[in-house]
């Protein structure tokens, strides 16, 4: 075999490393780039009654399709369209005894020139998997609960990781071990009614979800605007975040904890919780009208925060309350019971701040027989240094604590601590996106951590969100033109409203590097043809 000459091979390893670089930086230019086909297949009403598979399919259904007892489904990478000339005319319905499986895919109502919508019925003993996928553009307001939008009377359902939007609402009737998980809603009303429901890790958008449950957990999931009401017996509401979300708690025997209650301003209710036998713990609730608890009995309230509410906490006619180790702080007012309530017992908690600390109509307890409260305006000794108050502390003429503490339980005012402070890339160019990282810390508990930016135009807040993995708060600044100067910092606030904020960083936008096409082609042809005069030179000199 003869072996290349040196020229050749400078030659082609020239032409390779340039050609990789054009499609290296082609690739940087262009990016990701998407291809959406036209429809593949327009097929009339359907009827399932054996099992069958739809994958990476794009199909159009001019008519309805019925899933039988027997048959199975499973739409898997697809798009599916119900074609609708009116709201509900073909729809998609599973009978008792049929599957439907929707994996990966899209699933939705569709009319070219008008929000006409489907709906998707579920029988009872029927079973639906949706998993990863899209629902959209189902159910409308006058056709009964049946064709709302998505109805299921079956306990044999999956939903998970999935996204729904343009949906009037769902109902899951008579379900009983669900698991609903890891999805967004936004849908307007949510109807779940049965036992052993796990909700776990949703979003849900501007939705009134109403879960007549038993024995089912609700945790880590995020709600915004909207209306949640929860009725039922032994239920758990833990580490769930609600942000201008109105609250009814009709819940006994259940526990609400750890979660964080977020409101835009004083005129929304809050929460109000009518139980017995339940614990409300370690929650913060936040800029509210108020947290109502009414005809209650037997409620422990421990290691909560009401804090700039109209009140933090008001109590009518209930008894056998406890109150103890709460924060009530820059409240118009801390707390009131009403007088058609009684034996409330109310020791350790905090009173700082508030227009008015506390306002009992009654005559309740304000300690437990050695230790009382801390109240901001109590102006009393402590001689023997005891952490108690030598005097008593006076609401009102039947309403005494005996031992007041001189010294907040919980209550801090430290601020949160900002370590570190990154961001990925560190040279930016026009395209790319910025990843912000802040490494924080509080002893009392961070609450929120805010990236501020500015754009070359104005200032934009986005909420950062906590990596388990790598221990920092994370946010992203969207991809910017070159040339923009970009400035941004980091809010962090802890639990008791106490703010830190760093420093600020910025960066320019540069512009990418480009290739001239042109150049680089004059580049390639004049290297090829030195290459070629080469080649033919060592010829010519080893035939003579």
């Amino acid at each position: 075999m003869k072996k290349l000459s040196p020229n050749v091979v400078i030659f082609l390893i020239v032409t390779i490393t340039f050609l990789t670089l054009v499609g290296t930086i082609n690739d940087f230019n262009d990016g990701v780039s998407e291809v959406h086909g036209e429809w593949s297949s327009v097929i009339g009403e359907q009827v399932i009654d054996s099992a069958v598979v739809w994958e990476e399919q794009d199909i159009t259904i001019n008519g309805s399709l019925f899933i039988m007892p027997g048959g199975s489904l499973t739409i898997r990478s697809s798009v599916v369209r119900v074609l609708v000339d009116y709201n509900g005319e073909n729809w998609i319905e599973v009978f008792s005894g049929g599957r439907l499986n929707i994996i990966n895919s899209r699933i939705y109502g569709y009319h070219p020139y008008h929000p006409y919508r489907s709906f998707i019925l579920v029988h009872n003993n029927a079973s639906v998997l949706i998993d990863s996928s899209e629902v959209a553009n189902m159910g409308y307001g006058y056709g009964g609960c049946l064709r709302e939008g998505i109805y299921v009377n079956s306990s044999e359902v999956t939903i998970q990781g999935s996204y729904f939007h343009d949906v009037h609402v769902i109902n899951l009737a008579n379900v009983s071990m669900v698991d609903i998980a890891r999805n967004t809603f936004a849908c307007e009303t949510m109807v779940i009614l049965g036992s052993r429901v796990n909700i776990r890790e949703n979003t849900f958008s501007g939705v009134d979800l109403y879960a007549f449950i038993n024995d089912s957990l609700i945790a880590f999931n995020t709600f915004v605007s909207g209306t949640l009401i929860i009725d039922g017996n032994n239920d758990s509401f833990i580490s769930n975040w609600m942000m201008d979300c109105h609250n009814v708690f009709s819940a006994s025997n259940s526990l609400i904890v750890n979660d964080t209650f977020i409101y835009r301003d004083k005129s929304w209710l809050g929460i109000n919780l009518r139980s017995m036998n339940t614990s409300f713990i370690n929650n913060k609730v936040y800029s509210s009208y108020s947290v109502q608890l009414s005809d209650s009995h037997n409620i422990t309230m421990i290691e909560n925060i009401f804090a700039k509410s109209r009140t933090g906490l008001e109590i009518y006619w209930s008894s056998e309350i406890t109150c103890k180790s709460n924060v009530f702080m820059n409240n118009d007012i801390g707390l009131i019971i009403n007088n058609s309530s009684s034996r409330v017992h109310c020791y350790l908690n905090d009173f700082v701040g508030n227009g008015i600390n506390a306002i009992d109509e009654g005559s309740n307890p304000f300690d437990n027989g050695s230790i009382g409260n801390y109240w901001d305006d109590y102006n009393g000794s402590d001689i023997n240094n005891d952490g108690v108050g030598d005097s008593p502390y006076y609401l009102d003429n039947n309403s005494v604590d005996r031992y007041p503490l001189v010294n907040s339980i919980n209550y801090e005012e430290d601020k949160p601590v900002i370590n570190k402070a990154i961001r990925r890339p560190t040279d930016i160019v026009e395209g790319q996106r910025v990843i912000v990282m802040v490494n924080a810390t509080d002893d009392s508990g961070i609450l929120l951590v805010i990236l501020s930016y500015y754009d070359g135009l104005a200032w934009f807040n986005i909420t950062m969100h906590y990596n388990d993995e790598t221990g920092f708060y994370e946010a992203e600044i969207p991809a910017l033109p070159s040339g923009v100067n970009v400035s941004y910092r980091i809010y962090v606030c802890d639990i008791y409203l106490n703010w830190s904020v760093s420093r600020t960083y910025s960066y320019v936008v540069k512009e990418k590097f480009r290739i001239n096409t042109g150049i680089l082609m004059s580049f390639l042809a004049i290297l090829a043809l030195i290459t070629t005069v080469s080649i033919l030179a060592l010829k010519q000199k080893k035939h003579y």
